[in-house]
């Protein structure tokens, strides 16, 4: 059965109306009317905020009902709903409060389209208050809530943890309000506030950068102010537009810097613009902003301050490239007036700070094994044991060593317990600094390597007994190969699916059959419009593949990072694509990639269809772990943010790669059929999803964004009746493969319960 657009309106708008009402007549007729449309797909935006308004109108729990909202919204591609979205936040806050004023802010603006003058009235009105007096606590608070309100959330914090410092609080998570706003791609996002966090905190005197023009003057001086409160040291880059000439660009921003003039307490850099020998003209803060970064010894990174829109400027800038990287989210183009942080300079500088440790010796150390096999851990315990079970049972002559970095949560020491229970000489115990995301844990952990071959493993996973004797043998054979990878086979711990499934490939042991070895850059064009394929194919390292430990020096050398993307394993799929010329793949299995609780991957595709089923807003972090998040550029978000879809990580760290100057052949619109495929009609993030998918096109061209408006507009048009019992888990067909050689068993009935039983298993099977 299909139902129109304007019917499905019709059913939502009456709904709404007895909500409205308020009786218990009213409510149980519009529970009715809401039913009436339980098993019509899409979901839209409209009918998940009259379920939400039905949820408080009978005083469910608010934070329950923000958390909704906030899984199923966006604000990238403004939608009529979103006035909706807001009106029901303010709710479910009490009358006054910053939070409801904020999401009444947010409201108003979305049901004129114009920003509402009135708060901007009052902020300005505190700024000129606290000018005068930048000492008054009172004051910086009133102001503080000021920014809070218009969704200034950087300005909000700095001048928070300066009326901290003036007042003598460090209880930062009591004081600090949460960002009720959310207007990144993912609601679990944060933001890395903790990283400024640690900066103001670590009784050293680090140099930020204010950059505006003299229409942000004021906020620039609030900043500094605060920032000088806090110990720090501010620099104010005021933007003119007179323009000069001079030998280079390079020699005008040196010229500017050397011009640094006292302005009262700070210290102003007056930068123009630059006109070059043909007429054209460009501003020169990017090449100051390089030179300062390069020239300024601190143990911190250098950090610049601008408004959202211009630090998208700055990151477009070829010239900075690599040497600058956002900390804060882009904020939808509606806010672009609020402030955004990036780092400046050398990513080792940056990486060294932020685990407080000195990276370079590590990088350029001597390897002490032959082999190190990483695995980062985070509360694992319970698969973990038997990944280490297979990892001490390698059948190899040589030496290696299995770095075991624990994430785990603060206080959590069952990692180190097992560690010390197993009393393995082959095991290194590190512990992470604080809790890492996920990416910066591998990166961490890699560094810590001291292996000749270095791979990882997830903490589910498993390594077959023959895997170095394998890895050893292609080193010898291929002597200049950076990368090698090989097969892997799966297992699905009996958590997921309530039986224990296990993929083996079966293998001929032919010496002539060992390698194959397929090209990479020079086909990197056929194998990104063939992804969905090869993806798990293409050297990861990350079960599947591993690297001599010079190659991250290289990666370093040539992308001006090390692991930056969202995902380390398809981010690192997608450098090595447009760094190796060749791939050297070995034919026999040598890693059992195991899938369970822990699983990153199983976690990111699960869809919600109904109301009920959104999972519960993630966990309080505190601001001292909110550091090393992910921060997609804005070019980035020209690929959506779609978690249903792994490919949608390597569309984007293609994006990130490129904006590093690798060269390559892709276009955003070849992967859009790909993405919508992964947007499910049962999905409750319907509208959410396309709705960044939107915002994408329009990063692309007219053209582009019309024909993805067309294609959305229809489907929302032709809804959709699906009974549950239609949307199923994926089927595992059990039974033998003969075109890729795969055997697929129900190990449960091979008495096979984890992931070490499943190695052995395999290895009586296989026996190579």
């Amino acid at each position: 059965m299909e139902m129109d657009g304007a019917a499905y309106q019709e059913v939502v708008r009456r709904a709404r109306a007895h909500i409205e009402c308020g009786t218990t007549e009213n409510l149980a007729a519009a529970e009715a009317e809401l039913a009436s449309l339980h098993h019509i797909f899409p979901k839209r935006l409209e009918y998940i905020c009259a379920e939400v308004a039905l949820m408080i109108a009978r005083g469910e729990d608010g934070a329950k009902c923000r958390n909704i909202l906030d899984c199923t919204t966006q604000e990238f591609y403004p939608m009529p709903a979103l006035a909706d979205v807001f009106e029901l936040k303010s709710r479910t806050f009490p009358e006054g409060t910053p939070a409801w004023r904020q999401t009444r802010f947010a409201h108003d603006f979305y049901i004129n389209s114009i920003l509402p003058q009135e708060y901007f009235a009052r902020l300005n009105e505190r700024k000129a208050a606290f000018l005068m007096e930048p000492l008054n606590a009172n004051l910086m608070r009133a102001l503080a809530e000021e920014y809070y309100v218009t969704r200034n959330m950087l300005a909000y914090f700095v001048l928070m943890m300066a009326y901290c410092r003036l007042t003598g609080r460090e209880d930062y998570d009591d004081i600090l309000i949460e960002d009720t706003g959310i207007p990144y791609p993912d609601p679990v996002y944060r933001g890395n506030f903790g990283f400024l966090l640690r900066m103001f905190t670590d009784g050293n005197s680090n140099l930020f950068l204010l950059v505006g023009t003299a229409e942000e003057r004021s906020d620039q001086q609030v900043l500094a102010r605060a920032l000088d409160i806090l110990g720090q040291q501010a620099m104010l880059v005021c933007e003119t537009t007179a323009t000069e000439q001079a030998e280079n660009l390079n020699a005008y921003a040196l010229h500017c810097i050397q011009g640094a003039r006292a302005d009262g307490e700070q210290i102003v850099l007056d930068v123009g613009r630059y006109r070059h020998e043909d007429g054209k003209e460009e501003s020169a803060t990017h090449s100051v902003i390089r030179l300062l970064a390069r020239s300024t010894a601190q143990t911190a990174p250098l950090i610049v301050i601008a408004r959202d829109d211009r630090m998208d400027e700055l990151h477009a800038k070829d010239a900075l490239a690599g040497d600058i990287q956002r900390l804060s989210h882009c904020l939808p183009p509606q806010f672009s007036y609020g402030f955004s942080f990036a780092w400046a300079g050398d990513y080792l500088t940056y990486i060294s700070y932020f685990y407080g440790e000195n990276i370079e010796p590590l990088l350029d150390a001597p390897a002490t094994c032959d082999f190190s096999i990483v695995i980062p851990v985070r509360n694992s315990l319970d698969t973990l044991r038997y990944t280490l079970e297979t990892c001490l049972a390698i059948d190899d002559d040589g030496s290696y060593e299995i770095v075991l970095s624990d994430n785990s949560d603060e206080g959590g020491d069952e990692v180190r317990r097992l560690v010390e229970e197993l009393n393995d000489p082959h095991v290194r115990y590190y512990k992470t600094p604080f809790v890492l995301p996920l990416t910066k844990s591998f990166e961490y952990a890699f560094l810590h390597a001291r292996g000749t071959f270095i791979f990882s493993l997830g903490a589910d996973d498993g390594v077959l007994p023959w895997a170095l004797k394998y890895i050893r043998k292609a080193m010898e054979d291929y002597p200049s190969a950076s990368v090698i990878s090989w097969h892997r086979d799966y297992y699905l711990w009996p958590e997921l699916t309530g039986t224990s499934v296990h993929k083996i490939q079966l293998v001929e042991r032919e010496v002539s059959k060992q390698y194959m070895v397929y090209s990479l850059r020079g086909e990197h064009e056929g194998i990104i419009a063939n992804i969905k394929s090869v993806l798990y194919r293409i050297p990861l390292l990350y079960i599947n593949a591993g690297f001599r430990r010079g190659y991250l020096r290289d990666i370093l050398r040539q992308t001006s990072r090390i692991l930056d993307g969202g995902c380390q394993d398809l981010y690192m799929g997608a450098v090595n694509l447009l760094l190796q010329e060749t791939c050297v793949e070995i034919q026999y299995p040598l890693t059992i990639a195991g899938m369970s609780g822990h699983s990153i991957g199983a976690a990111m595709t699960c869809g919600f269809s109904h109301v009920g089923e959104v999972p519960p807003a993630a966990a309080y972090l505190p601001l001292r772990a909110r550091r090393g998040e992910y921060v997609p550029r804005r070019s980035e978000m020209v690929i959506p943010y779609i978690l249903t879809a792994d490919t949608f990580v390597f569309y984007m760290s293609l994006y990130r790669l490129r904006e590093f100057g690798l060269p390559m052949k892709f276009h955003p619109e070849q992967c859009y059929t790909d993405l919508s495929d992964h947007i499910f009609l049962t999905d409750l993030r319907f509208d959410r999803y396309w709705g960044l998918l939107l915002y994408g096109s329009t990063l692309c061209s007219e053209s582009v964004h019309n024909q993805c408006l067309r294609f959305y507009e229809k489907i929302c048009n032709r809804m959709k009746q699906i009974e549950d019992h239609e949307v199923t888990d994926i089927d595992i067909k059990k039974g033998y493969s003969k075109g890729n050689q795969m055997i697929t068993l129900d190990s449960t009935e091979l008495d096979c319960h984890n992931v070490a039983d499943a190695v052995r298993f395999e290895a009586r099977i296989l026996n190579l």
